[in-house]
């Protein structure tokens, strides 16, 4: 009975510290902000590291930049280069990934636009390099808050532009 007794408390104080370190790790990273960025267009070998999306095979001049601050506030843009259709695939993908997780998400269809809004981060990221506003032939889709995905697709040029937020 005594046994009993002493490996319920070391069960007992085991899980205390346990719960205590993973209150701290949450409060520790709701206190912090994670920014991850490119310096420069990377190949996909060096991007598929730490960019946020999946990225085709063919994808090339890649760049991304996010920020994430616990559980309170996130942002991300990735922007690279490749064929049409392997933008529009990877578009499918980042939809349907969202729609599996949301049962109330309908996966958004693209329509042409003349001139896409221009957007800059409100979390000073440097994304100077998402130039959405070049004049081109574009295809757009999806809000890009709440978590739903914002794509545009440069048609002329082969260039994808992903944004989403929360």
């Amino acid at each position: 009975m005594k046994r009993f007794f002493k490996f319920a408390l070391v069960a007992a104080i085991g899980i205390l510290v346990l719960g205590a370190a993973g209150f701290g790790f949450l409060y520790w990273s709701m206190q912090h902000d994670f920014v991850e960025q490119t310096t420069g267009p990377l190949t996909r070998e060096k991007a598929l590291k730490h960019c946020p999306i999946s990225l085709p095979s063919t994808a090339r001049n890649i760049q991304y930049a996010s920020f994430n601050s616990g559980l309170q506030a996130a942002e991300m843009f990735v922007r690279f280069e490749a064929p049409v259709p392997d933008c529009y695939a990877c578009a499918q993908t980042l939809f349907a990934r969202r729609a599996k997780d949301d049962s109330r998400y309908s996966i958004p269809v693209f329509r042409t636009t003349a001139h896409p809004e221009s957007i800059e981060s409100t979390n000073h990221l440097q994304t100077s390099w998402f130039d959405t506003d070049r004049t081109s032939k574009w295809v757009v889709a999806g809000r890009g808050s709440s978590w739903e995905p914002k794509v545009w697709i440069d048609t002329e040029a082969g260039i994808f532009y992903y944004y989403v937020t929360d």
